[in-house]
């Protein structure tokens, strides 16, 4: 690199939070998708099923969406978001306290509270698709919550060949993709740890590889053959 160009922002004034309780999956894309489709910048949409939820000290499911600006602002935009989701059920409103905790949580990866020996991946789907890669995961014996507004799905459990050929195949049937975050060195050490490279992408990375790396030294074999 010869040059680096940095944009820095301040820190958001003010961020609040709209919480649903109760909802199951599929109606909770539809509140996140109502929510992330208004004029009113959400900057954060997630839904943590019921196990989810009860490890940070929610009885019921909750179905998250974040703003964050100057103070007047979000209290502004919140009021409104929570008109929207008016028809889903009882809104309610988080303080900024509340929600840098919560929504910290989240980015945490806090609701899948793992024990040792499990495995965590990250499955990228279309929203719409997110519940059933959740139902799945519940089916197989994995937690898992929603993120981006069903889009991103954090799975984890026991890291085995089972759960990791599950998420696999399920993930492929919606046309997404997944990323195993962490596992025992038995499930990383496995040719299919990560997924298949489309040919096209793997022509690309080979020809940089090659004009970077051309005697092939640097972590040869790292994340894809060599």
């Amino acid at each position: 690199m010869s040059e680096v160009t940095l944009k820095v922002l301040p820190a958001p004034e003010a961020t609040g939070t709209v919480l649903l309780a109760g909802l199951d999956a599929a109606t909770a894309v539809k509140a996140l998708s109502a929510a992330l489709g208004s004029p009113f910048s959400v900057t954060g949409a997630a839904h943590l099923p019921q196990a989810a939820a009860a490890a940070l000290g929610h009885a019921r499911s909750i179905t998250i969406a974040r703003i964050e600006d100057f103070t007047d602002s979000v209290h502004y935009r919140i009021g409104r978001l929570a008109g929207i989701w008016s028809g889903f059920g009882a809104v309610e409103q988080l303080d900024t306290t509340a929600s840098l905790a919560l929504w910290r949580a989240v980015r945490d990866a806090a609701p899948l509270a793992l024990r040792d020996g499990d495995a965590v991946w990250r499955v990228s789907v279309q929203p719409s698709a997110g519940p059933a890669i959740l139902d799945m995961a519940r089916g197989a014996g994995l937690d898992g919550y929603l993120d981006w507004g069903g889009g991103l799905v954090f799975l984890s459990g026991p890291g085995g060949e089972t759960a990791h050929a599950a998420i696999a195949a399920a993930t492929r049937r919606a046309g997404g993709e997944w990323w195993l975050l962490r596992a025992p060195d038995a499930l990383r050490h496995r040719p299919d740890a990560l997924p298949p490279e489309p040919e096209a992408m793997a022509a690309i990375r080979r020809r940089v590889a090659a004009a970077f790396d051309p005697a092939g030294i640097l972590n040869p074999g790292r994340l894809h053959a060599a």
